[in-house]
């Protein structure tokens, strides 16, 4: 049985493998080597508030309703454009606690690059984020099911469109993608690893 509930901190372990494994080209190179990325996220997934904080998403377990054991298969994350002062400034903190004050330097510069392909969700759009269900547990209709969550809140916080950005090399996501009726709507490519990202769009 796969139920979807928010995230909680004992959660950590398994989000951060799952949020790992959306972007594994990506994050070593705005986070660091894989300790430092390690470490971060084992920080920032404990916190209340903030871009990778555990109860900042949903996740999906596999449910022993016998044991009543739970296991973490699956999550999702939600942006809109106004997350409130705390969310930044606890993503903020994070990044204070665990990196040099050289690594925030060279973390800074790089996000000047991303903000240029990742585009803030304006204010009629959701975005989803760190969307990932863990290899043996795909071809369920998990992915689906965390997309379906996603619009129903968008529709609730009455957006026009929900977006999401995607590797263009990852055929099977941009398939995945397109089979629930996401657009592609922009290409844009991140010098910084030399990937083309698609902005997909969901119309409401």
């Amino acid at each position: 049985m796969f139920i979807l509930r928010q995230g909680q901190a004992h959660d950590a372990q398994a989000l951060s493998k799952l949020i790992v494994a959306t972007a594994p080209e990506l994050l070593p190179v705005v986070l660091g080597d894989k300790q430092c990325l390690k470490n971060y996220l084992a920080h920032a997934l404990m916190l209340p508030n903030g871009q990778y904080s555990a109860v900042r998403h949903q996740v999906l377990v596999m449910h022993d309703q016998q044991s009543q054991d739970e296991q973490v298969v699956g999550c999702i994350t939600l942006w809109h454009d106004d997350l409130g002062a705390d969310f930044v400034n606890q993503t903020i903190s994070a990044m204070i606690n665990v990196f040099t004050s050289e690594q925030l330097t060279q973390i800074a510069r790089i996000n000047t690059a991303l903000l240029s392909v990742f585009v803030s969700p304006s204010r009629n759009e959701l975005a989803l984020g760190h969307i990932s269900v863990a290899p043996e547990y795909q071809g369920l209709g998990l992915g689906k099911k965390l997309i379906a969550y996603g619009i129903r809140q968008a529709k609730l916080l009455g957006k026009q469109q929900v977006v999401i950005d995607v590797d263009s090399d990852n055929e099977q996501a941009v398939c995945f993608y397109e089979s629930c009726d996401f657009m592609t709507t922009a290409s844009t490519q991140l010098a910084l690893t030399g990937q083309t990202f698609l902005r997909m769009v969901y119309r409401l």
